[in-house]
């Protein structure tokens, strides 16, 4: 039995599943698989990211109403359910599914059961009750056989260097080039822009476990949680016991960087700017609050704005950086204007996604005397080193960043929405 069949027996059994793993793992692909091996027993329905955002939720309860039938099975695949958990509606179609499939009909038909992709990270994200991925059963993607085809595009001669290469992964299987020794070095430029990406899709105990596997831990996880982790870390099969690799496009010293807990990029702003992408995910609204980001005496401003717009420039997803800091450093009220005014040459990309604000004078600076990353759609939030570090102004030494506890961000919340407006 393979495994669209096996996930086909769990859907008939009762369940719904959650197929996780990394962007390019291939969770639609099998996905489509899944759908593709139902027959005329089934009621099908597939929503994609785009229906999401199209439908207001009298739409989807009505959709999911008719989503019924006295002899079929109904199920519901949701692509790229992960996405749509960081919006205004996610959480509340996460808690309608879990209700769905939950339902009990008074004339015996079939309850719903629900197929749906997410990220590692996704299943971090707290509802105030119980949701659809309490109930999914977690799977993740198998390693699909690569043909010759794709083997001989890198110069590969067995589908284990094809996997040691690649990981097998579909944004990197696609990359183009002329001969084998171009595609191997577009490789590594492809692997090197997406490396943030992956590692802002994991949660803070996988980066923990690549920070083993980099250090040499690297006995493969007979649990399978180390599939997940494909293609930063894939398993070496030739050996016995099975062990971890990373996969060789990728440098280690550049994925090393991004984990949490790791020192912060020193003096490196590019660097720096992709260890600030990767803890904030796919979150859309992050609020980087940090007092002496208002003390323009000491923070090179041109550094910083150069700083925030390769943010906005690597983040599609972004839709407003938020930024709190100070109305007072050393005593000395703050002028918003003057902050505002060195904001004049902001990148084009930046300037709709961009939000400053002060702390609002009824809120004690000491108050907020913590430096935060508070990521409010995924209900996550981090410590960061000061803001000159951050930005590679001043060196790192030994600071880092690190997990906080959601609800510590509060009173910075709080300051957010009372604060006073600096930028636009």
């Amino acid at each position: 039995m393979n495994w669209t069949e096996r996930c086909v027996d769990h859907l008939i059994d009762g369940d719904s599943l959650n197929i996780v793993g990394l962007d390019g793992s291939g969770r639609s692909t099998e996905l489509h698989n899944i759908i593709d091996e139902l027959d005329s027993d089934w009621l099908v329905l597939h929503w994609r990211l785009s229906d999401l955002h199209r439908m207001r939720r009298t739409e989807v309860n009505y959709h999911l109403d008719n989503l019924s039938h006295p002899d079929k099975i109904p199920v519901l695949f949701i692509d790229d359910f992960g996405a749509f958990l960081v919006t205004d509606d996610g959480l509340w179609l996460d808690q309608l599914l879990f209700f769905r499939v939950n339902q009990v009909y008074p004339d015996d038909r079939w309850s719903l059961r629900c197929v749906i992709v997410t990220h590692p990270r996704d299943n971090e994200i707290v509802t105030d009750g119980s949701c659809i991925r309490d109930r999914a059963k977690l799977v993740h993607s198998p390693h699909r056989p690569i043909s010759e085809h794709q083997m001989s595009r890198f110069g590969c001669a067995t589908d284990e260097e094809m996997l040691l290469l690649t990981g097998c992964n579909n944004h990197l299987l696609q990359v183009g080039g002329i001969n084998p020794n171009q595609r191997r070095g577009n490789l590594k430029t492809t692997a090197h822009k997406l490396l943030p990406r992956w590692v802002g899709q994991l949660r803070v105990r996988q980066q923990n476990r690549i920070s083993m596997i980099l250090r040499g831990k690297t006995l493969w996880d007979e649990e399978d949680s180390d599939a997940l982790l494909s293609p930063l870390v894939v398993p070496k099969a030739a050996h016995s016991p099975v062990r971890c690799s990373i996969v060789s496009c990728i440098e280690k010293a550049s994925l090393g960087e991004l984990l949490v807990g790791a020192p912060w990029p020193d003096r490196d702003l590019s660097a720096a700017a992709r260890r600030f992408c990767a803890r904030c995910g796919n979150d859309p609204t992050p609020l980087w609050a940090d007092s002496f980001l208002s003390d323009q005496d000491s923070l090179d401003f041109k550094q910083l704005i150069h700083f925030l717009g390769m943010i906005a420039s690597n983040s599609g997803h972004l839709s407003s950086l938020r930024i709190l800091s100070s109305n007072a450093v050393a005593g000395q009220p703050i002028n918003p204007q003057r902050i505002a005014s060195q904001l004049a040459n902001l990148p084009d990309e930046l300037v709709p996604r961009l939000e400053w604000r002060l702390h609002p004078r009824s809120v004690r600076s000491s108050h907020l005397h913590q430096r935060q990353l508070v990521l409010e759609k995924r209900r996550d939030a981090f410590s960061l080193p000061p803001a000159t570090t951050v930005i590679g102004q001043r060196g790192a030494g030994n600071e880092t960043d690190a997990a906080i506890d959601f609800n510590a961000s509060r009173r910075t919340l709080d300051a957010w929405s009372k604060g006073i407006h600096v930028f636009p």
